[in-house]
């Protein structure tokens, strides 16, 4: 094959490649749940589950007055997310044909036979529109289908109120997106129990700058409301104000590299470990105990360990694991590159540098 034919098909193909790559990964977890053998699935029963009337209660009750977060879930807009996808290729063949006409891309010289070939190619691409617009149609239809107990407003008001009230993100100006798939819930290997699961994200401003304010996004069940987990990103504001605050003198900074401080080991024989320690453990009381993400429960006890093979990479990582008067087990993990700022409050919100995690659900309980 000319090396012109190879150019041209790897520039058509770059428009098609983002679009299905969103399709993929929105059809990743669905196609497990496909893939998979049905006879070694455990029946998941309304028995083995919290009523979702437990569940609405706790989401009003948290809330208050019967406050209502703004949302958006594709699955409720199908003819709209259609007509995105035709503008989304429409715009990419505009983008094709400018650098037909202009014959640069991205600084290198297109050939008379590639620009040739690429004019060609646009009636093409613009045929494809209905494949592009089906495939989307039945993902999103499929997504509907599963009709959550939990309804799209439920979960939005659940985790609402705690990117507010545990995060201490303000969202009067902002509308959470939200998805609903089925996956395999169980992590444990060669073990699998099937549910329906929210996903709810407020992003970060789309302004084209990178990380230019914080973004948090969480998964809750479809059927019950519990939180499964929530992950935080901090601005670029954030990081900065973190990254120059003091670090504790019982975090050993790796010296081999050149590094803002996220990289070292905790010494646990340095005398002021166990300061921080308790610090850590006394803070997660304060914010867990009771509160929406562990479903009300109080703290029973924290621990705190450290993850991480010391004889391979010289790092270790803090890890809070949280029991409540509930039964369940949570786990916090600390965030890797702000682990070691333990002196940086995040205005207050100290669960911005952890990664929560619901480990007794997660294990298919």
């Amino acid at each position: 094959m000319k090396k012109s034919n190879r150019t041209v098909r790897k520039m058509r193909s770059a428009w098609t490649g983002f679009a299905a790559a969103c399709l993929a990964a929105a059809l990743t977890m669905s196609a497990l749940v496909s893939c998979a053998p049905q006879e070694s699935r455990p029946v998941v029963t309304s028995d083995d589950l919290t009523p979702p009337s437990a569940a609405q209660e706790a989401i009003a009750q948290d809330i208050g007055g019967g406050k209502n977060y703004e949302y958006y879930w594709a699955a409720e807009h199908i003819e709209e997310e259609l007509e995105a996808v035709r503008e989304s290729t429409e715009q990419s063949v505009k983008h094709w044909k400018e650098i037909a006409d202009t014959g640069n891309y991205y600084g290198r010289e297109v050939s008379g036979d590639e620009k040739e070939e690429l004019k060609n190619s646009f009636d093409e691409m613009l045929n494809e529109i209905p494949l592009l617009q089906e495939e989307k149609r039945k993902m999103l239809e499929s997504e509907l289908a599963l009709d959550p107990v939990v309804s799209a407003q439920e979960a939005a008001n659940a985790a609402g109120a705690v990117f507010e009230k545990i995060y201490g993100i303000e969202l009067s100006q902002d509308i959470l997106t939200l998805s609903c798939v089925e996956i395999n819930t169980n992590i444990n290997p060669g073990e699998e129990v099937i549910r329906s699961v929210w996903n709810v994200s407020r992003e970060e401003a789309a302004d084209g700058v990178l990380f230019s304010t914080n973004a948090v996004g969480c998964t809750l069940d479809a059927t019950t409301g519990e939180f499964i987990s929530v992950d935080y990103t901090p601005s670029n504001d954030e990081l900065t104000e973190m990254w120059a605050t003091e670090l504790p003198s019982c975090f050993v900074k790796k010296t081999s590299i050149e590094t803002t401080g996220s990289y070292g080991y905790w010494n646990e024989t340095e005398a002021s470990y166990a300061e921080v320690a308790e610090k850590l453990k006394q803070q997660t009381r304060e914010q867990l105990s009771g509160s929406m993400l562990i479903g009300g429960a109080a703290v029973t006890d924290v621990r705190v360990e450290l993850l991480g093979k010391m004889e391979d990479s010289g790092e270790n990582q803090i890890s809070l694991l949280v029991e409540g008067d509930n039964g369940k087990t949570y786990q916090l993990y600390r965030n890797y590159s702000m682990q070691a700022y333990v002196n940086y409050g995040f205005e207050g919100y100290p669960l911005r540098a952890y990664w929560f995690r619901n480990n007794t659900y997660l294990n298919g309980k």
